[in-house]
Formats: C-alpha cells, structure tokens, sequence
C-alpha cells in the first residue's frame, strides 16, 4: 500500500505493519515478478549502479526481514 507518506507492507490479518524505503520497494517488486534471490541482488544492483557484491548483504537483510515478519516466504 501507498501513500503519500511512503510505501507500507503488512502480513494480514495479525501481521505488524512494515514502513517500507524506496530501495525495499524495488526489492519487493523484484519479489513480486518472481525473481530468486541471486536474481533481486542483480536487479537491486543493476538500479543503483553499484557492484553486485557491495549490495548483496543489504539486499538480503531485507529479504530476511520481510521473512522474519511473515510477509515473504524464503526464496529460491
């Protein structure tokens, strides 16, 4: 959901509300289009024109947050 304070994602019906920044948006989309998790880390990458390996590791905390919450299920 958006608003226009910035993007919200929640696991429904009992899961917290997540406030989401503009680069976990993009990872969320890349989630969205069925993308593995190799396949985000590239994409998120590709959009801030940095180095795959200097990202993995902030691309993945994200996914391991949305995990934890419950709004994602582990990815491939």
């Amino acid at each position: 959901m958006e608003d226009a304070g910035g993007w919200y994602l929640a696991a429904l019906p009992d899961g917290p509300i997540m406030a989401l920044s503009a680069s976990a948006v993009d990872v969320v989309a890349s989630i969205e289009d069925g993308d593995s998790a190799e396949q985000v880390v590239s994409r998120i990458a590709s959009l801030f024109e940095v180095s795959v390996n200097d990202i993995r590791a902030d691309v993945q905390r994200v996914i391991d947050t949305l995990v934890a919450s419950g709004v994602l299920e582990e990815l491939p």
